[in-house]
């Protein structure tokens, strides 16, 4: 386990009613950073399993988890690397059960800071 701040970030995720995640497109994933806190999220789990639409899931810990909001930024992402990250979010909105999620693009951080104004 690794012993800093992180650890209260998924005890947070349940407190919201929407979770925002910002990143830079990384071959229609998430950059590695925002990656790894995304994956050290599991904790909103609970480490039993059980199947939901034939795939195993684990768990939820909580009752109410919040709308996920995606946005990606990044100049000239490509119609590949939308559909790539639509599929990984729709991926992680299962997952993290959240009730409702959207995917955003953004060419550069400031238009994306612009339209989130």
């Amino acid at each position: 386990m690794i012993d800093d701040r992180g650890r209260e970030f998924g005890k947070m995720i349940p407190d919201h009613d929407v979770f925002w995640i910002v990143s830079k497109c990384a071959y229609g994933g998430l950059s590695p950073d925002v990656k790894l806190i995304l994956e050290r999220s599991i904790m909103v789990s609970l480490p039993f399993f059980h199947i939901v639409n034939g795939e195993m899931h684990h768990v939820p810990r909580y009752n109410k988890m919040p709308s996920l909001s995606y946005h990606f930024y990044g100049p000239d992402i490509s119609a590949d690397e939308k559909e790539t990250a639509q599929r990984l979010i729709a991926a992680n909105a299962l997952n993290l059960y959240a009730p409702e999620y959207s995917v955003s693009f953004h060419s550069s951080m400031s238009e994306m800071k612009e339209a989130l104004a």
